[in-house]
């Protein structure tokens, strides 16, 4: 009788054995199986403002999407009477104010802004009524040649043609640039908050000029 009671006990044991390391396998196996479900799982798809946030904790500052974004390199402007490089970032206007445009004597207009940094471009082209050859009687000039207005006067070469540029930093920063070739006034005039960016642009468009005759 007592070799059966024990015969008994050691078959329970076996059996709670087997038991305890089948849930212990089939622990190991759902836990296995878990992780796989999570790591290969579909991450969740973000929305533009966690996007932003994300690259602004990356980057330190708020990131400028449209400036990263925006197109690299210059492109050609060609037009009837000039031609020189711009980059290709630049905002175009194609709007005129009326009295312009009906103004004859305006034969060529060509301006865009940059963003970032604030820069605004103007370029044109006006028929010389006068034909004259000095600078000093063109209205234009003659208003940055005053010295309250805080212009520094240079001299300057564009596609062999020998033109004024005049300088203004601090606030109001401004390039201009003048050549009369052909009977006509070409003026080119950078604005913006940048000093350094305007000389930069302004030198890369004068150094592409061609003036069409």
């Amino acid at each position: 009788m007592v070799g059966d009671v024990k015969d008994v006990g050691i078959c329970y044991h076996r059996v709670m054995g087997k038991v305890i390391s089948f849930i212990i396998i089939l622990s190991l196996f759902l836990a296995l199986f878990s992780a796989f479900l999570v790591l290969n799982r579909t991450p969740k798809s973000m929305s533009e403002a966690d996007k932003q946030a994300a690259l602004a904790k990356m980057l330190g500052r708020k990131p400028n999407l449209a400036e990263a974004n925006a197109p690299t390199g210059n492109v050609e402007y060609k037009g009837k009477y000039g031609t020189f490089m711009y980059p290709a970032m630049a905002k175009i206007y194609t709007s005129r104010d009326p009295g312009i445009s009906k103004n004859e004597s305006v034969l060529e207009i060509f301006s865009f802004d940059i963003t970032d940094p604030r820069l605004i471009f103007y370029f044109d082209v006006n028929q010389n009524p006068t034909n004259t050859t000095s600078f000093d009687d063109i209205p234009s000039v003659t208003l940055r040649k005053d010295p309250t207005r805080g212009y520094q006067q240079s001299k300057i070469t564009a596609d062999g043609q020998k033109g004024l540029v005049f300088t203004r930093t601090g606030d109001n920063a401004e390039k201009s640039g003048f050549f009369i070739v052909n009977g006509r006034l070409y003026s080119i005039s950078i604005t913006g908050s940048d000093s350094k960016e305007i000389i930069n642009l302004f030198n890369n468009v004068v150094l592409t000029l061609q003036f069409v005759k």
